[in-house]
């Protein structure tokens, strides 16, 4: 298991996953940040982003910590469906197996000390939405001990892809390059949004002013969220 472990690495380069597998999974077991120090930083880093494993999952003792198949999470999922409820809290190895290639950055900024992830189902019938997917949030405190407005700093939405993100009116929109992903960036009056498509997925990232600084960096890291939890449980990539 080291060597295969040491393969996907050493595969890896620069990419976000390259120094994932070099600490426990004690993340995943306990909703707490820790105060190891990180990694000594590359020239990519920036000293306010810490690896995502220094955060703690606030629902990720909702399902066992493996990948379940599709149907076993939907029927998971809708059993902690309550009234015309949409957006159902899921662990992300839930998120991971329901949605296929999902992606999340491996890196976030440092005043975040909890994640928590939802599947979002129809209105009208229990099964995944036929627009948005997912919805993550990041939190500096407890998870809904405030709210959203005050205690979170960004939220994530993925949807099913409708093609290319487009700038259509130049004032109030500007389209950045990151790699070689397109990525449109809106000012809104609470949060500034980063759009993008990647695969059949399309995303939304709302972040607080004051945070928008590390968005550029946030997206360079983003992997795939199942191998980041295969990487942090100590399992081959399957």
């Amino acid at each position: 298991m080291s060597v295969v472990l040491l393969v996907l690495c050493a595969a890896c380069g620069d990419a976000p996953l390259a120094d994932l597998g070099g600490r426990s999974s004690g993340w995943i077991d306990e909703a707490k940040t820790t105060t190891t120090a990180p990694p000594a930083p590359t020239p990519s880093d920036t000293a306010d982003l810490v690896p995502v494993w220094e955060v703690g999952w606030w629902n990720i003792d909702l399902a066992r910590k493996s990948f379940p198949t599709e149907a076993a999470v939907l029927s998971d999922v809708v059993e902690r469906r309550t009234g015309s409820n949409r957006f159902i809290q899921a662990s992300p190895f839930e998120v991971a197996a329901a949605i296929s290639g999902v992606e999340f950055p491996a890196r976030l900024p440092g005043d975040v000390i909890s994640i928590t992830s939802q599947l979002v189902l129809a209105p009208d019938a229990n099964r995944l939405d036929v627009d948005q997917v997912a919805a993550f949030g990041l939190w500096t405190v407890l998870p809904y001990s405030q709210s959203r407005t005050l205690g979170q700093i960004a939220t994530l939405a993925v949807s099913r892809s409708r093609g290319d993100v487009e700038c259509p009116d130049v004032a109030t929109c500007e389209l950045l390059t990151v790699g070689d992903t397109d990525v449109k960036r809106t000012v809104g009056n609470d949060t500034v949004r980063f759009a993008w498509t990647s695969g059949e997925w399309e995303y939304e990232l709302d972040i607080r002013p004051g945070s928008v600084d590390l968005v550029i960096d946030m997206l360079r890291s983003l992997a795939p969220l199942r191998e980041i939890l295969e990487l942090e449980l100590g399992t081959a990539l399957g």
